[in-house]
Formats: structure tokens, sequence, C-alpha cells
């Protein structure tokens, strides 16, 4: 799939529909809610690192000018941070769930399993007056240098498809920020999901099964809980990667004088290759312990994820110093994320890294090709170029 072809999944009519609902645009003259989303994106595409700077040299580039049908359109970085600071970020919000719906739906990928995982980025303490205060620092606000922000990310089949920022001193827990975001994601009931043992909490097992929400974790080799009953062990399938040992229906204690409300399965194995010993935990009745472990290896696909958002798209490089503007841009950063994994799947393409060239390398292309036209070239011998 061309990179033309990619963009057109997000059909111009959600741009006008979100800024209609939203309000985006109210009393605004330019830098509309779609400039702002087109001008991230190709930043984004073009740069590892975007600025403020950056944006504003792209904002008068002819290519982005090209791209945005927009041959007057100016502003200084300061006018693009202001916007930042006060833009409705429900409307990137907006538009970074429509384009999931639309790119899993055209990937086949709606009855894939859920991944939940949080990252954390660090931002200047002289920069920001919120976040959270980690480490021995943590006590002494004075001594800080450094603040965090949490990132709660959901991942279904190929691409995040949920997120909620924190930056409460409350949310370095797990226990209290992922499991927030996994009960706030509806499209969790009655669907599959995986998550690391940072959530790890009795209490918070039964409030997701409570959820009708069916998942599969691990837990520490130390974990305390009381045997039910015991399940037969099936022939090992020739792909799975652990040995199970026992497959058990345990019930976990909460407190001193009560145990969870919800019945777990917990199963036991080995790793083959390094002979390790893992426990996983789950809800799940229905499926056999070695579908069990094989649910959560489906977990790493996520720390993928992460490796793009950070490496390729530099999540991690805050532009704007209000949590408004911070909101924006990891909406943006999500969709251009989804729009270099489904180029990449599509075209099968080795690695994010390339993925992500070439769709830049595509685009200009493009702008190539329409100033053929405009100037009145011959775009036959353009395509024999660069292809139809």
């Amino acid at each position: 799939m061309r990179a033309k072809e990619l963009l057109q999944l997000i059909p111009e009519e959600y741009f006008h529909q979100f800024a209609v609902e939203t309000k985006v645009d109210h009393q605004v003259k330019k830098l509309s809610g779609q400039i702002i989303f087109q001008l991230f994106l190709f930043s984004m595409i073009n740069k590892k690192r975007v600025s403020l700077r950056v944006m504003e040299e792209f904002l008068k580039s002819s290519s982005f000018r090209n791209l945005s049908d927009e041959s007057e359109i100016d502003a200084k970085y300061n006018s693009i941070s202001d916007r930042l600071s006060m833009i409705k970020a429900e409307y990137f919000e907006k538009i970074f769930y429509a384009a999931y719906e639309r790119f899993s739906k055209h990937l086949n990928e709606e009855s894939e399993i859920y991944r939940y995982d949080s990252t954390m980025i660090a931002v200047s303490s002289k920069l920001f007056d919120w976040g959270m205060r980690v480490g021995a620092k943590a006590k002494n606000p004075a001594k800080t240098e450094k603040l965090q922000l949490k990132f709660s990310v959901g991942m279904h089949g190929s691409f995040p498809s949920y997120i909620e920022i924190f930056s409460g001193q409350e949310d370095l827990s797990e226990d209290i920020a992922l499991k927030k975001a996994i009960l706030n994601n509806t499209n969790n009931r009655g669907n599959i999901i995986t998550f690391d043992r940072g959530l790890a909490s009795r209490k918070s097992f039964d409030d997701i099964s409570n959820e009708n929400i069916w998942f599969v974790t691990r837990t520490n080799l130390t974990a305390k809980y009381e045997v039910i009953s015991e399940n037969k062990i099936p022939e090992k399938p020739e792909q799975a990667t652990v040995q199970i040992q026992k497959d058990l229906n345990v019930m976990f204690p909460i407190t001193k004088n009560m145990g969870s409300q919800n019945r777990f399965r917990l199963v036991k194995g080995t790793i083959d290759r390094t002979g390790e010993e893992i426990y996983f935990v789950s809800n799940i009745v229905e499926l056999d312990c070695y579908e069990i472990a094989s649910i959560y290896k489906k977990r790493w696909a996520i720390e993928s994820l992460f490796k793009l958002l950070k490496q390729e798209l530099n999540i991690s490089h805050i532009i704007s110093r209000n949590l408004n503007g911070i909101k924006v841009m990891v909406y943006m950063t999500l969709i251009t994320s989804i729009l270099i994994i489904a180029f990449r799947k599509l075209n099968s393409i080795s690695s994010y890294k390339i993925a992500k060239l070439r769709l830049s390398i595509e685009l200009e292309n493009e702008l190539i090709g329409q100033i053929v036209v405009l100037c009145g070239g011959d775009l036959n011998k353009y395509n024999q170029i660069y292809g139809p």
C-alpha cells in the first residue's frame, strides 16, 4: 500500500465531524485543528526529534503547504506553543480512536487480544511544577531535579488502542494506574487481556474479574495461595516454549481473614531455554494451561510498541509545558505510530525505522508528482522513475 492510500484510510470527513463535535476551531482564524494535526504528522514522519521551531519551519515549507492545501498559512513557534496549550485535546483523542478502529478493521484484527503496560518519562522540575517524584528524593521536593509522567497504554492486535496519562504521586503504583486504565477501557469487557506482574494485588485481580474481563499475567514464585483443585496437564504443543509442571485452581489471600472473591488459575512452568521457573495467573477456565502460557507470551509485542514510541517517535521529548499540550502530542504520536505500523505490515517492511523512512520518501515523491503535473510535465515519465 502506498503512502497516499494509507493516509486516505483516515477520511477527510473525520476532521470536519470531530471539529464540529469538539468546537476545536471556535474563534480560531488560523492553526485549525486539522492544520495542527497535519503539522504534527508531517514533522514526526520527517524528523526524529520534533520541536516547536522545527514545526515552525515545516509550516513554511512547500512540502507541508502541499500536504495541507494551505498555500499561505504561517505562524511563529510561540504561536504554535500557545495554540497547543489551549486547543481541544479531545479533538485529537477522537481522531486517535477512530484511526485505531479503522486500521484494526482493515487488518482484520478485531478478535486479537489486548495488552497493557506502563512507561515513564522524565521531565525537568525547572520546567514543570507538577508530576511524580521518584526515588529517595521523593520526600524532599526541593532536591528533585527530575519529575516523571506515566503513560499507561493499551494495545489491541498490532495497534495502540488506549492511553491514560498520570502525574499524581499515588499513580506510581501499577495497582492504581494500570488498573484504572484497564477498567476504564470498556472494550475490555468480555475480552482477553494480558499484563505484566507490576499489577499484582489480589484485590486488583478480583476487581478486573468482577468486570467480566479475562486476563493472563505473571506472579512471583513466593505467591501465597490456597489450592482448591488441580487440572490435568495436556500434551505439550510443538510450538510451546515452556514446560508446564502444575495447573492449579486457587484462591488468594487478600487480608489475614479474607480471601479473594474469585477463583483463579495458577499455572506453574519452567522456561525451556533457561530452565527458569515461571508462574502464570489467570481467571480463564475454558483454555488449557499451554494456551494460558501462549497468551502471556503475546504480551511482549507491547515492548516493541514502546520501542517505536520512544526510539523512532521520541515520545519522551516533551514540547509543551502544560497537560493539555502534552495530551495533544501524545495522541499525535500514537496516531503516527498507527500509520507506521500499518505501513510496515501492509508492505512487509523489516523494521519500524525503515517503514518510517519509506513513508517519508513516498510523501516527498507524491509532492514531486504534483509539481510535475502543475508544471505541465509528462506524468508517464515521472511514473517510470517513481512508480504509479
